[in-house]
């Protein structure tokens, strides 16, 4: 025992000792030709007997047997607590649903696995889908999968791979003076103002569709496509002039809070079935989207000399003007402006007699807006509110 007493209590190669001239008991074991010890902190032999029970029956447990998890169920939970909660849950739900239509019973291991991912990705190139798409539904699994790793349901996050991105097409072809006009003839009620402030605003739709009435400044003629407490993102939602005609139109309706785009006195999410029925009875192509207006004015501003750094500030594409205040200046924006405005008569039939005059579907959103609050319409009012203000 060289310096230590002879052992009193002892399970398997682990035994209670003391040194000589120590009234301390240490956790001892013989390691080669020597004695290694710890202090088990305590003087009291049957406290230290305890201790060193309590912590041989710790390491000597049977390991548990861990069952492998299911990439359902990791999907399933990630769309319980955050997927329904994102900026567009359809969108998200789709993602989940192509994980769950490849995988189905698979584990995350089996589902993770460098051979699956690329039959999966493989898989849906030949349904058809962008690879920014793919990457974006990959993405989501990504996400899933993490969040399982963190609650400490699976052991580590698998690598994953995305595919390579070429430079993309704008999302939606844009359309003629025509094609808009048709297409804005066939909308009813929130979908109509809708597309109204999509193109006075050249914002992405989630922008309209989140927007508040507290995002627009009618004093100073400005919108906040930018949520109050909400972050900037890649896709940023700069503060556009409010042109004349969606001014006009929005004047009358206007509130202090509240969804500006609402059905039946709620928040609409989405505008998807509306969309392609009116799309359908305008007689236009599938290339046609809510995206159409933004690459739309994207183009007629610039060929109506708007200059580029306008055009990008206008779309949110960089800073633009980078000063604080600069949208009270009275020449912030003001080419994009007109020219968003001349787009609007434009597609009203201004200076041509077989053009529908502006008022009239103006009139024909705020009737349908009153009707669907129980109010009395009046024309006369409407024709004078939507007639754009000089």
């Amino acid at each position: 025992m060289g310096r230590y007493a002879k052992r009193q209590f002892q399970l398997g190669q682990y035994f209670l000792g003391q040194r000589k001239g120590s009234s301390a008991w240490y956790r001892c074991w013989r390691e080669g030709s020597g004695t290694q010890r710890v202090s088990l902190g305590t003087s009291d032999f049957e406290e230290a007997k305890q201790r060193l029970n309590d912590w041989y029956v710790l390491q000597t447990q049977p390991e548990e047997t861990v069952e492998p998890v299911k990439i359902a169920e990791v999907i399933a939970r990630y769309w319980d607590k955050r997927g329904q909660h994102t900026s567009h849950p359809p969108t998200t739900r789709g993602h989940c649903d192509h994980w769950l239509n490849q995988f189905g019973e698979k584990t995350v291991e089996e589902a993770c696995s460098f051979t699956e991912q690329e039959r999966f990705k493989t898989a849906l190139l030949e349904q058809g889908l962008a690879a920014q798409t793919i990457n974006n539904i990959v993405s989501t699994g990504r996400a899933a999968v993490r969040m399982a790793w963190k609650k400490g349901e699976i052991p580590s996050v698998p690598p994953f791979t995305l595919l390579e991105v070429g430079e993309q097409e704008p999302m939606g072809r844009p359309v003629s003076i025509e094609e808009g006009r048709r297409l804005l003839g066939e909308l009813r009620d929130h979908v109509w103002l809708m597309n109204v402030l999509l193109i006075a605003t050249t914002a992405r739709p989630a922008a309209i569709l989140q927007m508040d009435w507290v995002q627009l400044n009618f004093e100073a003629e400005l919108i906040y496509l930018n949520k109050p407490g909400r972050k900037q993102n890649k896709k940023r939602r700069p503060v556009v002039k409010m042109p004349p005609f969606v001014k006009a139109i929005l004047l009358p309706i206007k509130k202090d809070s509240g969804p500006v785009i609402e059905f039946d006195g709620r928040a609409v999410k989405s505008v998807r079935t509306a969309w392609r029925k009116a799309r359908a009875r305008a007689k236009l192509d599938l290339e046609v989207t809510l995206y159409s207006w933004r690459h739309t004015l994207g183009r007629w501003m610039r060929s109506k000399g708007v200059p580029k750094w306008e055009v990008q500030g206008q779309l949110g594409h960089g800073k633009g003007v980078t000063e604080r205040y600069a949208e009270f200046d009275p020449l912030f924006q003001k080419e994009a402006t007109a020219a968003i405005e001349a787009f609007w008569q434009a597609l009203q039939g201004r200076g041509d007699s077989s053009g529908t005059p502006q008022w009239t579907m103006s009139a024909n959103y705020l009737i349908s807006w009153c009707r669907l609050r129980g109010l009395n319409p009046r024309p006369s009012v409407y024709k004078t509110a939507a007639l754009p203000l000089s």
